[in-house]
């Protein structure tokens, strides 16, 4: 009992401080960036074609209970990371109320700083439309390549036609954007809170995070670019 209290108080402890909630918004965050670089990845299938993209796709709604599991963790990660990012941004706005045009004169703000917390919105309700559109989206059923019996979504079909949707296009392309800055400025963040941000190593990090974010922009926009045009 007494080793369950303790647990308790150093969770509220680490809860209320800010340290300890810039070390849990840097892991989350950490967390959802491999989320994210995984989820690119397994896109990269789309330019393989229908059977390469479906195949992929049925692989991973295969296992209900899995994909339940795995999308439960991400919307609460999401929700845990929007959370306490959200408290910390209050709390260090409390402890120095400069305006985002002061901070910029000082040097100490972007876009992307200032703004963590509408863009860090917008990819979660994006996230939540996504999921949506993977799990009840209007996909017919095909038989599934190479085998017989096996009726399976055509997700590919029903992706292109989203793209070739200019709106649809514009809006993807935008979020992607939003992405890639969030999770460059993000990961600086994350780099700071662990202890790695040093003086010696600062200039390397911050080009690895804007080349991560750059990349993350771009192959998501180039996803949805390609299938616009060429699909």
């Amino acid at each position: 009992m007494e080793k369950i209290v303790k647990s308790k108080n150093f969770v509220l402890e680490i809860l209320s401080s800010l340290l300890g909630r810039k070390i849990l918004v840097s892991f989350s965050g950490l967390f959802l960036i491999s989320f994210i670089t995984l989820h690119l990845l397994g896109n990269l299938t789309l330019l393989l074609g229908k059977d390469a993209f479906n195949l992929y796709a049925y692989t991973l709604s295969n296992n209900r209970a899995v994909l339940f599991a795995l999308e439960t963790v991400l919307v609460l990660g999401f929700a845990m990371h929007i959370i306490l990012a959200a408290l910390g941004t209050l709390s260090n706005y409390v402890a120095r109320p400069q305006s985002y045009k002061q901070r910029k004169k000082l040097g100490m703000s972007t876009v992307f700083s200032s703004n963590m917390g509408l863009t860090g919105t917008v990819i979660f309700v994006f996230l939540i439309v996504h999921i949506r559109e993977f799990r009840l989206g209007d996909a017919a059923l095909i038989p599934l390549a190479g085998e017989s019996g096996i009726m399976i979504r055509d997700l590919y079909t029903l992706v292109v036609a989203d793209f070739k949707e200019l709106p649809t296009l514009i809006f993807y392309i935008i979020a992607a954007i939003l992405v890639g800055g969030h999770l460059s400025h993000g990961l600086q963040s994350a780099f700071k809170s662990i202890g790695l941000y040093n003086t010696r190593m600062k200039d390397g990090l911050k080009i690895l995070a804007y080349v991560f974010g750059s990349a993350i922009a771009s192959g998501f926009s180039f996803l949805a670019l390609y299938l616009n045009i060429f699909a």
